[in-house]
């Protein structure tokens, strides 16, 4: 038989499928076609950052690239642009960030490369 690296046997075994986002009502955790979480170990193919989100928050219009490059994933240098808002969940990598409110699969985000 075929013997696989251990971390290599974990992300196989341990991945979101689908893989979801949704707002701060929705539990994180490992999704699967059963039971529909939002997924909470998301890294960014792009800039090879760890997703972070932060509940009931949601991002100001006048957010921008250089903005995260600068200040992510540091909560306390974030919050400047973000907003308060009940029920949402605010994400965001190195080159990335989107506010989420209802369960999305982010298979149909097609900008983002989480």
């Amino acid at each position: 038989p075929l013997y696989l690296p251990t971390y290599l046997t974990y992300l196989m075994l341990f991945r979101c499928f689908p893989c979801l986002l949704g707002g701060a009502m929705h539990a994180r955790g490992l999704s699967t076609s059963l039971e529909q979480r939002s997924c909470d170990q998301l890294l960014c193919t792009k800039c090879d950052f760890k997703v972070v989100s932060f509940d009931d928050y949601r991002w100001t219009s006048d957010c921008d690239y250089l903005f995260f490059r600068n200040n992510a994933p540091d909560f306390s240098r974030l919050k400047a642009k973000l907003i308060k808002k009940k029920g949402n969940r605010a994400y965001a990598c190195q080159c990335s960030w989107r506010s989420i409110q209802e369960i999305t699969d982010i298979s149909n985000l097609f900008d983002l490369k989480w």
